[in-house]
C-alpha cells in the first residue's frame, strides 16, 4: 500500500461508494419493512406483542448494517458479510411480495436498492477501500508493539 495517501483525495474517491452502500441498505430495509408489513403481516395487530416483536426484529437489520460498517472501517474484512447477509435477507423477503399485489413503487425501490447495494459492495473501489482499512489496522497493530 502507498503510505503517502492524501486524505481529501482518498475521501473524494471512496466516500460515495461507502455511503452509497449504507444509504441503499437503509432504503432496502425501510421498503422491505413496509412490504413485509403490508403483505405478509397485514392481519397482525401492531398493538399486540407479535406486531411489536416483528418490527423490533426487522429493526435489528439496521443495527447489523451499522455494526458491520463500523467493523469494516476498523479494518475487519469479514464484516462485509453482515451487510451482504442483511441485503440478501431483505431481497429474499421482498421478491415474493409481488404475488401479494404489493405497491409497485415500493416493491421496485426495495428490489433495486437491495441489488444496487450488493453491486456497490462488489465494485473494485469498495474492495480497494476495504483493503486500505485492513492495511490501516495492521499498521495500528504494528505500531502498538
Amino acid at each position: 500500500m502507498n503510505q503517502a495517501i492524501e486524505p481529501r483525495a482518498w475521501l473524494i474517491k471512496h466516500y460515495p461508494t461507502f455511503i452509497g452502500v449504507i444509504l441503499l441498505a437503509c432504503i432496502a430495509i425501510g421498503c422491505g419493512v413496509v412490504l413485509v408489513a403490508q403483505t405478509y403481516f397485514s392481519r397482525v395487530p401492531i398493538s399486540g406483542g407479535k406486531g411489536l416483536g416483528i418490527y423490533l426484529g426487522i429493526m435489528g437489520f439496521g443495527v447489523l448494517i451499522i455494526v458491520s460498517h463500523f467493523l469494516m472501517v476498523r479494518g475487519r474484512a469479514w464484516a462485509v458479510w453482515g451487510v451482504v447477509l442483511s441485503l440478501s435477507i431483505c431481497l429474499l423477503f421482498t421478491l415474493p411480495a409481488i404475488f401479494y399485489d404489493a405497491h409497485r413503487g415500493v416493491y421496485l425501490t426495495a428490489v433495486v436498492s437491495g441489488l444496487l447495494g450488493l453491486l456497490l459492495l462488489n465494485t473494485s473501489r469498495h474492495r480497494e477501500m476495504r483493503r486500505y482499512f485492513v492495511w490501516l489496522r495492521q499498521q495500528r497493530e504494528g505500531a502498538d508493539d
